[in-house]
């Protein structure tokens, strides 16, 4: 057989997974290139605004450290993450014996001086093995490549190295906690099944969005799961806020999580139609980009419920979690990280096929090649957020369409 012949057979049984490798080592190649070229310039443009890296962990870690039974929700309108966050960021401040004199004016100078940037690199590094711990539970491959180089992959990623590690934030911690518990979530073992329970607890604790994926049990009527994953997560939610201010903490707190979630940035469905609009017309009404987010919403929880595969559940759920609340950053695309494992495990390695039945798949993983890319030569962060919107936005209705068919159009035609 000739090389030219090889080559045509290999890509005939090329599966997303390798395809998705073969791109990012590319794409990692020529971001690479000119970044050298370019004497850093890339690099510069794909991190933005210096004066902000790391701002989430040491502003937090600054609010944490005040005395325990301080109200820290009344320090400013930034201290919004539930206590369960807090008692994470307090348990690493006190590691390194680091008691801020004014928590709510923390610059990162001070919060990693002495022993805590050492602190913050194991932290990191934890989070980083949690990952691979993760990818080895899904791409369950013994080689280089699913075990060495995949995790590579993500860990450089826009997601990982230049969103949320930039900015120090908690998602580096949540998201592989998500993919470990929805491995473990329909595992043989009921210690594992039930670990899943309290990590989506855990999460929901750090984070709230992952909340979203008690929906999976509800839509598989797992009754008393479901009643436990919700006593776990009132437990780690609300018990936390006894060392925080107790009862006048809980009310500070969801004064400022209105506040904020009421603050929009880009990197959200509302934030994209807001940019998109004014690009267009020069002029924005916030009253539309509500709509349309609140309609997003409606679109993928009917597309969830009307979603025939695990793969296409959790991608909705995780793009819910990164794209729905207006105030959410660039970090929140880390959550693809969860959809992006299933979807591969789900996929087993199987020859991409190009037919109206893939093409959820493919969009899929479309989406999955602009989150993990390196964009700052493309068109700058937007065009990842751009690119999910616009994708799972066509994803949910290909889903609805799929099941509007499949349910109302052949029974109707054929009189079943």
């Amino acid at each position: 057989m000739s090389i030219a012949n090889r080559i045509m057979n290999y890509c005939k049984n090329i599966s997303y997974f390798k395809l998705f490798i073969a791109a990012e080592v590319v794409l990692i190649a020529v971001f690479l290139s000119i970044d050298l070229i370019s004497h850093g310039e890339a690099l510069d443009l794909l991190l933005l605004e210096p004066s902000s890296r790391f701002m989430d962990y040491s502003i937090h870690l600054g609010f944490a450290s005040a005395p325990f039974g301080t109200n820290i929700y009344e320090f400013s309108y930034m201290a919004c993450f539930p206590p369960l966050s807090y008692l994470l960021y307090g348990f690493l401040a006190r590691l390194g014996g680091y008691q801020a004199e004014h928590p709510h004016l923390v610059p990162s100078n001070h919060a990693f001086a002495d022993n805590n940037l050492i602190i913050f690199m194991v932290y990191n590094f934890i989070c980083v093995l949690l990952l691979s711990y993760a990818v080895s539970l899904y791409i369950k491959k013994k080689s280089i490549v699913s075990q060495i180089l995949l995790p590579l992959i993500l860990i450089i990623s826009y997601p990982i190295a230049f969103s949320s590690m930039e900015r120090g934030n908690s998602v580096l911690l949540v998201a592989p906690l998500i993919a470990i518990a929805l491995a473990w979530r329909n595992d043989t073992s009921k210690v594992k099944r039930e670990l899943a329970l309290i990590l989506i607890a855990i999460c929901t604790g750090l984070k709230i969005y992952p909340a979203l994926l008690g929906l999976l049990y509800l839509k598989e009527k797992r009754w008393a799961e479901t009643i436990r994953l919700i006593i776990y997560g009132a437990v780690l939610f609300f018990l936390p806020f006894a060392l925080f201010g107790g009862f006048d903490a809980v009310k500070s707190f969801f004064t400022i999580l209105f506040a904020v979630f009421g603050d929009v940035h880009q990197f959200n469905i509302k934030g994209f139609t807001i940019s998109v609009v004014e690009g267009l017309f020069g002029s924005n009404s916030d009253l539309f980009a509500t709509i349309i987010q609140q309609l997003y919403l409606i679109l993928s929880l009917a597309a969830f419920f009307c979603a025939k595969t695990k793969r296409s559940e959790i991608l909705i759920i995780c793009c819910l979690m990164a794209l729905y609340v207006s105030s959410g950053w660039m970090y929140t695309c880390i959550y693809m990280i969860p959809a992006m494992l299933v979807f591969f495990a789900e996929n087993d390695d199987q020859p991409i096929r190009f037919s109206l039945k893939n093409v959820p798949d493919i969009m899929a993983f479309l989406m999955f090649l602009a989150v993990f890319s390196r964009p700052s030569y493309i068109g700058g962060n937007m065009f990842i957020y751009g690119a999910m919107c616009v994708i799972i936005s066509m994803y949910n209705l290909v889903i609805i369409g799929a099941a509007i068919y499949r349910k109302l159009i052949i029974p109707f035609i054929y009189g079943k």
